[in-house]
């Protein structure tokens, strides 16, 4: 059993999040064909797709890949961090650069 497992970490993986959120198999193919096979925050349609839940009450939300699942996690689900950061990132856009000494970035 240990090496089935092994061999098939992809399936495991995704069975025990099917029974952790209480989504259907059926539910997570619906699922992933109304977000054409894709993450639905960055698009990516080349990497496997994780369930993502509400950590605070386990309800699943949508299918993202595993950087955008994380980057979530990173910010503690927390929407004015998220926000935070989005502001952080307009600030030291390239055409905004200036490095943080002072001088012209390259």
């Amino acid at each position: 059993m240990r090496r089935w497992n092994k061999e098939n970490h992809g399936w495991c993986s995704l069975l025990k999040s099917l029974r952790r959120t209480g989504l259907t198999l059926d539910q997570y193919h619906a699922k992933a064909e109304a977000q054409d096979f894709a993450c639905a925050i960055c698009g990516d349609d080349s990497k496997p797709l994780r369930i993502d839940h509400c950590h605070t009450h386990g309800n699943a939300r949508g299918l993202l890949c595993d950087g955008c699942n994380t980057g979530i996690g990173l910010f503690k689900e927390s929407e004015s961090r998220l926000t935070k950061a989005q502001e952080y990132l307009r600030k030291w856009a390239p055409s905004q650069q200036v490095n943080s000494f002072g001088a012209a970035g390259a």
